[in-house]
């Protein structure tokens, strides 16, 4: 985070993340995080073009 490299977080279940990481995409627009249920999900996300770091 302190170099503003750009971070994506996948998880199942964002209350599965540390109380600290739960909410920090709302406040860096360089991190984002998307929940998943299975691999083919995050697999989906990259394959359709679509961009991570766009707005959500």
């Amino acid at each position: 985070m302190a170099h503003k490299k750009p971070i994506i977080i996948f998880t199942k279940d964002r209350d599965d993340l540390p109380f600290i990481i739960k909410k920090i995409d709302s406040e860096f627009a360089d991190i984002r995080i998307y929940t998943y249920v299975d691999d083919e999900d995050i697999k989906q996300k990259f394959n359709d073009g679509m961009d991570v770091f766009s707005e959500q």
